[in-house]
């Protein structure tokens, strides 16, 4: 099902390119990384502790067209690595834990123009999300190893939300995109996939409606542009 309804929106994209509009390129790279270690000092003495350390990476590379100068169509894809470590120490034994989850998505979207010019314009932006996450744990502590797949992700949702552009030269914009005022349906499936044939299968599925306003600092988004 999943992959049915992927394919179809690529054929749906690549038959819009093949007309005589406006062709553009665009999307964002993201890296992300946390640590750090505590240093206790004491007569003399020292001890240091590492603090857990986390790792984020995504690139989301985006294609469309414009049909007109107010409206255009595309679809954005992604996948990203989340990675996390950290040791516990259990009297004589540390163990070390790391957790790691790929994550993927496909966006096909909308741009509508509401107001703007020929160098700056606010757009809203329709998009039907999907989303995916695999996480796996590992647990190492020094004699044996054990990986565990944890419970899958998918998601799928629809939602509206505005979108500045200026353009620097005909061919390239920067964009700078938001959820600060967010409207949006949601709907998520988690579950497991049993190892062997009698295991215990788990499902869980959520429905969220939204709309609202969210911290404006932490929502921005940046990206560049090129039109052919």
């Amino acid at each position: 099902m999943n992959k049915k309804i992927i394919i179809s929106l690529v054929a749906l994209v690549l038959f819009g390119l093949t007309s005589n509009a406006q062709v553009f390129i665009g999307g964002g790279i993201g890296l992300d990384f946390l640590g750090g270690k505590e240093t206790i000092t004491q007569g003399g003495n020292s001890s240091s502790t590492d603090d857990p350390t986390n790792f984020s990476f995504s690139f989301e590379p985006k294609v469309g067209y414009f049909i007109n100068d107010d409206f255009a169509i595309g679809l954005q894809f992604g996948i990203g690595m989340l990675t996390s470590k950290e040791k516990q120490v259990n009297g004589n034994i540390t163990t070390t834990i790391k957790e790691n989850t790929f994550l993927w998505g496909v966006k096909p979207f909308v741009l509508y123009k509401m107001v703007g010019n020929d160098k700056l314009g606010l757009f809203l932006e329709g998009a039907v999300p999907l989303l995916g996450a695999v996480p796996k744990r590992i647990e190492d502590d020094g004699t044996t190893t054990t990986t565990t797949k944890g419970l899958k992700t998918f998601s799928i949702g629809v939602g509206i939300s505005p979108v500045l552009v200026y353009n620097i030269t005909d061919k390239l914009s920067l964009e700078a995109s938001s959820d600060f005022l967010r409207l949006g349906f949601e709907s998520t499936i988690i579950k497991n996939v049993p190892a062997n044939s009698g295991d215990m299968e788990y499902k869980h599925v959520q429905n969220h409606f939204g709309f609202g306003i969210n911290d404006l600092g932490n929502a921005i988004k940046l990206g560049l542009v090129l039109k052919f």
